[in-house]
């Protein structure tokens, strides 16, 4: 491993290894860049004496910062290094839509007679103390909306009018699906079926099979299978050699990445 001697060598080091949004970010100023000149140059000028031979028998790294006794002479300040929201510019805009979906689901339940109290969760499902069966992990293109209703019969109705409302266009752009919610064991769908087998794509080629022959029963609604839309996925295996080098982790690794893709959450309000 060649030796880090100054700050260039270790800028070069750092580019080497960090990701380059990140890298970037920490080695760039903004516009014309006159104060990141002006710290370079007042860095430079300061001239790092090693002691030699002066009886270096403790070694000691403590240093005095603002009056204050520290370990080590580090110090971990704010940076504005932050996505809006605490979240990516995909999260934020799926949020959105989900929120534009909801608030259109709701004006048509408070049309109608049957909805008493109308409740939604936008990202997330209910919270946990009032349904505990199966919660909804959380999803910014997700949301569950809760109407009460005053009795049975006004349930149903209010059920079959929302289907066929659903099925006739009120919200296109989303997989809305009515359900009755039960308090006991979670059943998604009254009737499944399981393939299985070792190769993925004639799994899914049944699974099409299966699905036009389930819609095309006219007493089967909202036929659909829960392997979802096949998508490219992209897995990032670390070398443990190359981050032993530059002192990470790959916890921390995990983090910056999650930073950089998905944002993440620095304060709630």
């Amino acid at each position: 491993m060649p030796m880090l001697l100054n700050a260039s060598d270790y800028r070069r080091r750092a580019r080497r290894f960090l990701p380059r949004g990140l890298f970037d970010y920490i080695d760039r100023g903004s516009e014309d860049e006159t104060a990141l000149t002006r710290l370079r140059a007042s860095l430079d000028a300061i001239t790092l004496v090693p002691a030699v031979l002066t009886g270096q028998d403790r070694r000691d790294l403590d240093t005095v910062s603002f009056g204050r006794r520290i370990a080590a002479p580090l110090v971990v300040a704010p940076t504005a290094l932050a996505c809006a929201g605490g979240g990516s510019a995909a999260g934020r805009y799926q949020h959105e839509t989900t929120t534009a979906t909801v608030e259109k689901l709701e004006r048509w339940l408070h049309d109608q007679p049957e909805a008493k109290i109308v409740t939604s969760y936008v990202g997330q499902g209910a919270p946990r103390f009032a349904f505990a069966m199966a919660p909804e992990l959380p999803d910014p293109a997700f949301a569950k909306v809760v109407v009460l209703t005053p009795h049975t019969e006004a349930r149903e109705d209010l059920k079959h009018r929302l289907g066929q409302a659903v099925s006739q266009g009120l919200a296109p752009e989303a997989n809305v699906r009515v359900t009755q919610l039960v308090f006991g064991p979670y059943t998604p769908f009254p009737v499944e079926f399981r393939v299985m087998g070792p190769d993925p794509a004639q799994l899914y080629a049944i699974s099409e099979k299966a699905l036009g022959i389930m819609r095309g029963v006219p007493d089967v609604r909202q036929a659909n299978r829960d392997w979802g839309d096949r998508k490219p996925v992209l897995r990032f295996i670390p070398d443990q050699d190359r981050l032993n080098l530059i002192g990470l982790s790959p916890a921390e690794v995990g983090r910056q990445l999650q930073f950089l893709l998905t944002g993440t959450i620095e304060t709630h309000s």
